[in-house]
Formats: C-alpha cells, sequence, structure tokens
C-alpha cells in the first residue's frame, strides 16, 4: 500500500514547516509513504527555505503562478498517482498533526475497504480542546453544509467511525480509484467549496465516505482576517456555493438557489455586516453580492479583485 501526502504551500514557510514536523513525528504506519509540497507560485522564499530543510525527503512540485487551492492539489494528485500512490491524503499546510494521525487512517483504510473518501477528526489550533470537524453533511434543497461538532467539546457523540456526506478538503484521503471514477478537483472553482463538489460527485458515483475520529489533527482557521471574514472567503464561498448545488439541475432548480443566494445567505449577510460596523464591513459586502453576481453568470476561475 502506498500513501502520498500533499501539502499546498503559498508564502507560508513557518506554517509548512510545522505540518511537515508533526507529520514526520507519527507513528510509522505498515505502508509506503511519501511526502509531496505544491509550490502554488511563492514569491516570499519559502519555496527555498523548504527545499533547503526539507530536500532530502519530501518531492517539491512548483507551480510558477498561484493555481489556486484545487489546481495546486490537482498538480500533487497527477504527480502522486504516476508514482503508484494507492492513497492519496490531501493535508492543508496550516495544521498539526497527532503521532498516531497515520496509523489511524490505514487502519480505517485497510478495515473499511468499501469506502473510498476518508475525513478526520479537526480541532482548532487556538482552542486545541474545541471540535471544528467531526464529520459532514449537506443539503441541496437549502444550499447548506455542516460539520458535526463545530465549536464543540470533543465527547462520546464525536467517537465513533461513521459513514458522512461532506469531508473538509482540510484533511481528504481518497483512494486511487475515486479519481480514476470521477477524476479530480475542479480547478474552475480556485477557492472554497472544490472537496464538496468533489463529495458531491463522489456520493453521485456510489462511492462512500467515512469520518476516522481517531485519527486527529488541528487547523489554523483561512477564513478569518484578524477575527473577521475575510472578503477573498466571502467572494469564492459566495459564488461557488451557488455554482456548485446547481449543477446537474434544472432551471427552476436553480431559480431557487437564486433566491436563497439573494435573501438568506447575501441578504442576511449585508445586513449584519452593514450594523456590525467592523472595519471590514464595505469589502465583506461588496464581496458578497460581487459572487452573487459572478455566480450567476457562471464567471468562474480566479478573480482578479480576489488573490
Amino acid at each position: 500500500m502506498n500513501l502520498s501526502i500533499i501539502l499546498l504551500n503559498w508564502n507560508s514557510f513557518a506554517h509548512t514547516r510545522a505540518c511537515l514536523h508533526s507529520l514526520f513525528k507519527c507513528a510509522p504506519a505498515p505502508w509506503t509513504t511519501r511526502f509531496f509540497v505544491v509550490d502554488n507560485g511563492s514569491t516570499d522564499g519559502s519555496l527555498e527555505k523548504l527545499r533547503s530543510e526539507f530536500g532530502g525527503c519530501v518531492e517539491f512540485v512548483v507551480s510558477e503562478r498561484n493555481l489556486g487551492y484545487a489546481g495546486g492539489n490537482n498538480l500533487g494528485i497527477r504527480r502522486a498517482l504516476e508514482k503508484g500512490a494507492d492513497l492519496v491524503l490531501l493535508l492543508n499546510n496550516d495544521t498539526t498533526v497527532d503521532e498516531n494521525f497515520l496509523m489511524a487512517l490505514f487502519d480505517a483504510a485497510m478495515q473499511q475497504s468499501n469506502h473510498h473518501l476518508f475525513g478526520a477528526k479537526i480541532f482548532y489550533h487556538r482552542r486545541p480542546h474545541t471540535l471544528w470537524y467531526a464529520g459532514g453533511g449537506y443539503n441541496s434543497w437549502l444550499a447548506k453544509v455542516w460539520q458535526h461538532g463545530m465549536n464543540e467539546a470533543d465527547g462520546p457523540p464525536y467517537q465513533t467511525t461513521g459513514e458522512i456526506s461532506f469531508i473538509t478538503g482540510c484533511c481528504l484521503m481518497i483512494r486511487r480509484e475515486a479519481f480514476e471514477r470521477i477524476g479530480f478537483l475542479d480547478d474552475a472553482l480556485y477557492l472554497y467549496s472544490e472537496d464538496l463538489d468533489f463529495c458531491m460527485r463522489a456520493k453521485r458515483a456510489g462511492l462512500r465516505l467515512l469520518f476516522v475520529p481517531s485519527a486527529r489533527l488541528w487547523h489554523h482557521i483561512g477564513a478569518f482576517r484578524d477575527g473577521e471574514l475575510s472578503p477573498l472567503y466571502l467572494y469564492y464561498q459566495t459564488r461557488n456555493r451557488y455554482v456548485v448545488f446547481g449543477r446537474e439541475r434544472g432551471v427552476l432548480f436553480r431559480l431557487w438557489l437564486g433566491v436563497l443566494q439573494l435573501s438568506l445567505y447575501a441578504g442576511i449577510r449585508t445586513f449584519y455586516f452593514l450594523f456590525s460596523r467592523n472595519r471590514l464591513w464595505p469589502q465583506q459586502i461588496r464581496a458578497l453580492w460581487h459572487g452573487c453576481l459572478d455566480g450567476f453568470l457562471h464567471r468562474l476561475g480566479p478573480s482578479q479583485f480576489y488573490q
């Protein structure tokens, strides 16, 4: 069994370094493990620093420009599959993992051969005993995604291995067969919702998703800027929600999604940001409505306004 672990680096030497060190401290699993760092057009010298420290044990895949989460990870996925990977683990570089993390995933992959996608239990890095993700799901009619256990203390409800319908791309292990059946992440989404889109395609293809609570890690949450939701996150999350949930659906369903976008998601959030008067509120409101417009017009890929 061959596992390839893919970390995406973009101007974040400290995070990537800490993540790699935590992975190297893991209890060895009885499989071949390869580490890939995909540098997504970094301009801060982080690639050179990482090569200097980890060049002997990590393979680097370099993009000359920022391809986004999906495009960058797809470079690594293709390289991993070329090298014979049976399992590919997409792992955010701003995470650190428990020493039994890899062994827990290995046991799940061996014991649950009828599952193709695997997710781990994720805690906030700044609140190490508070859950961020303990399984998840979605409701297409409400265009809603949820993460079980978010902002709760870990406990018995989150200790059971079980089938789920959504796994966050923060930590997503995928069997080779899944890529062969449904393809790769959607480059056109660029940032956010690529994991949702991949999970939805997997479910439609009859693939099964598993939550593995014994695989634990800690995550620096990236959707916030100084405690506030960033305009970049709001733009791509708003745009891509409409696009992903509207795929393979008819005109009437997409009209319903449009109503949800304009009222529930963009409308209510606009009033919230307007009255909160945090320092980013004008940019946040602009990003929401820009995301709505580009989603309706199906303008995908990277936006020149949100990089």
